[in-house]
């Protein structure tokens, strides 16, 4: 009843009212962007990613029962895309987890994927991490740098053996 606890009631109820106010709350949707199609499109390519490799090793909520995290899926691609703009796109669209180390900007183009899906480098082995391939190759650039073209397929794969397990 002293007139001191209301006081600093109403004052703790004000400070937390201006941080509700003041906090930027998104949906998924805000967050990722509205997914505009792309502009001045020069064709279209296809992505999977998966995890075969680990698929019934671990009890992990993320990875699935099959190892595919996304399936064949087409993309369209503008001029300059690479394999890490589709990547982006996918994670954008499809609320796919990624973390990466570096850009596409930069002046290399060096981008590291350390993590999809939440399953990162490292996670079962030292020698465990995604890797990617276009139309059946392993590329010698990062993701950054390899320039798409039409027609083109790319696979994200998860590897515990630097890629010798997906041969």
């Amino acid at each position: 009843k002293n007139p001191k606890n209301y006081i600093v009631i109403v004052a703790t109820a004000a400070v937390f009212i201006l941080i509700v106010l003041s906090a930027k709350i998104q949906c998924a949707s805000d967050y990722y962007g509205d997914n505009e199609p792309q502009r001045d499109v020069i064709g279209t390519v296809t992505m999977t990613i998966r995890c075969d490799t680990i698929a019934g090793r671990k009890n992990s909520e993320y990875v699935p029962a099959d190892g595919i995290i996304l399936d064949l899926t087409g993309f369209d691609i503008s001029e300059g895309y690479s394999v890490y703009d589709v990547l982006c796109d996918a994670a954008k669209k499809y609320g796919i987890h990624m973390e990466n180390e570096g850009s596409s900007g930069s002046v290399h183009g060096m981008v590291y994927i350390s993590g999809i899906n939440h399953i990162y480098e490292f996670d079962y082995g030292e020698l465990s991490g995604w890797m990617y391939r276009v139309n059946g190759g392993t590329p010698s650039v990062g993701c950054g740098s390899y320039i798409l073209s039409d027609g083109d397929n790319i696979e994200w794969l998860y590897t515990c053996e630097l890629g010798e397990d997906l041969k």
